[in-house]
């Protein structure tokens, strides 16, 4: 599975480490003064982060290597992961784009890079409350730019890009709109919105996969039956490549459910790690007469430890194995 602790971020980043999606990207938001002195088509996505670990909870970072007035310049991505808006984001953007500039000094150049800053925003506040001007985190007023530097970053602020508008942004038009939505409307909302953009424009298999998941685990829906059917009458292949990641993430639960509970061996463990929907699932299977073996099947609870689970949940199955 992709990593849950920061599902919003992740996805983004998995998007834009893909060149031609990040450079479709960058032609949409990075500002018009800027492309022109950049040379899109040398872009390179760079190794490491300048984000501590203390950090990493709150903030996910991209950096390209691109050659801007023929010189070597670097774009950084900040992505935040936080509702919550940082005041001060600005003198933390300064300071990791210092680091990138010793990096580049570090390896062997001369002369300090150009490095230019875009901030992704998706928080619950909008629009972003705070000027991304590190001179407006002064007390005092008076504080003088000498040239462009230090450059203000770039605020993308995905809550405030009209529907409109996002339906023209090609590749990157279906993240937009999961990143703008996918807490704050029903899925069934906008389920044939998704279906339109996954059409026009195909995902790999395997970023499907990570968006399909994405959605099933973050996403707010009332009724996923109704999210599953409404999917499937958009587009039938769609809906089976959906409803596929959907039994795996109910295998992924069951097996989690089961390594946490056989290691507590208490009923209490057993009933986090599978949760109540899933002890509902497993008691409807007792009830409709379902072989033993096959609930093992599906479940992936071991033979050998069925009996004794089924004491544990105070369940008194009539099935045995033979």
């Amino acid at each position: 599975m992709s990593n849950i602790s920061k599902p919003h971020d992740s996805l983004f980043k998995d998007f834009l480490s893909d060149i031609e999606i990040a450079r479709h990207f960058l032609e949409i938001h990075l500002p018009k003064e800027l492309q022109q002195q950049c040379d899109l088509s040398t872009l390179e996505l760079q190794n490491g982060s300048f984000i501590g670990n203390e950090l990493k909870q709150r903030f996910t970072d991209i950096l390209y290597r691109i050659k801007c007035r023929k010189k070597d310049a670097y774009l950084y991505m900040l992505i935040e992961n936080q509702s919550n808006a940082e005041r001060m984001l600005p003198l933390r953007v300064l300071r990791y784009e210092v680091d990138i500039m010793q990096g580049h000094l570090d390896k062997g150049h001369d002369e300090l890079p150009e490095v230019t800053s875009l901030i992704f925003y998706r928080g619950k506040t909008s629009p972003y409350p705070y000027s991304a001007d590190i001179l407006d985190c002064f007390k005092y007023p008076g504080k003088k730019r000498r040239g462009d530097f230090p450059k203000i970053p770039t605020i993308i602020d995905v809550s405030t890009i009209p529907d409109e508008e996002i339906r023209t942004h090609g590749s990157i038009a279906l993240l937009e709109t999961l990143q703008k939505y996918i807490k704050v409307k029903d899925l069934c909302d906008f389920a044939q919105d998704i279906v339109t953009k996954l059409e026009h424009y195909p995902l790999s298999n395997d970023r499907k996969k990570r968006v399909f998941h994405y959605m099933l685990n973050e996403g707010n829906c009332a009724d996923f039956d109704q999210f599953y059917k409404m999917i499937y009458q958009y587009s039938s292949k769609i809906g089976e490549d959906m409803m596929n990641v959907a039994q795996q993430l109910k295998q992924e639960g069951w097996q989690e459910g089961q390594q946490e509970g056989w290691q507590k061996g208490q009923q209490e463990g057993w009933q986090k790690g599978i949760q109540q929907e899933k002890f509902a699932i497993l008691n409807k299977m007792l009830e409709e007469g379902l072989p033993a073996e096959l609930i093992t099947k599906i479940t992936g609870l071991p033979q050998d430890n069925f009996h004794a689970l089924m004491k544990n949940l105070k369940l008194k199955p009539k099935l045995n194995f033979y």
